[in-house]
């Protein structure tokens, strides 16, 4: 029987230690839901009592970003805990990720969504052009990192 050395057993097992961010990513998550589910309760109300249109379609927006979020929060959290912990079998294979290239890829690709997603709420509340063309020209620079990271940073 082949005996290991102490130091590689607690080497080992300090994988564990991501199931303290894992939990606080699943956390986040159903915060980022029930955050959405009040999103949208408050559209529905300023529907029902024919609020403008505009504050109508950012509270969607709002909703939407929400969502996304807990989204990107779970992905993470499944993509981390079957790099690190353990392959988990009963997940879609949508969130199965197989390095931590094409985690980071993912969420580099879902973070690019949620800028767009926080530029039209920006773009609908529109009240300075010049900033309003700052953050979009801030949030396409970032972008385009994100997708040439993504799609270079391993080759």
């Amino acid at each position: 029987m082949n005996q290991r050395a102490p130091l590689e057993w607690l080497v080992g097992k300090s994988r564990f230690l991501m199931l303290v961010g894992i939990l606080g990513l699943l956390a986040g998550a159903v915060e980022a839901c029930f955050w959405s589910a009040i999103n949208a309760y408050h559209v529905m109300i300023a529907l029902l009592r024919s609020e403008q249109y505009a504050s109508g379609v950012i509270g969607l927006l709002h909703m939407l970003d929400a969502f996304l979020v807990a989204a990107v929060l779970l992905f993470v959290a499944i993509g981390t805990y079957g790099l690190f912990i353990a392959p988990i079998d009963d997940v879609p294979d949508a969130l199965v990720v197989q390095s931590l290239h094409a985690l980071k890829a993912r969420f580099a690709s879902m973070l690019v969504l949620l800028m767009t997603v926080t530029f039209v709420e920006h773009l609908l509340s529109w009240s300075d052009p010049w900033n309003t063309l700052v953050f979009g020209g801030g949030i396409a620079l970032v972008s385009i990192t994100l997708i040439g990271y993504s799609r270079w940073a391993e080759h």
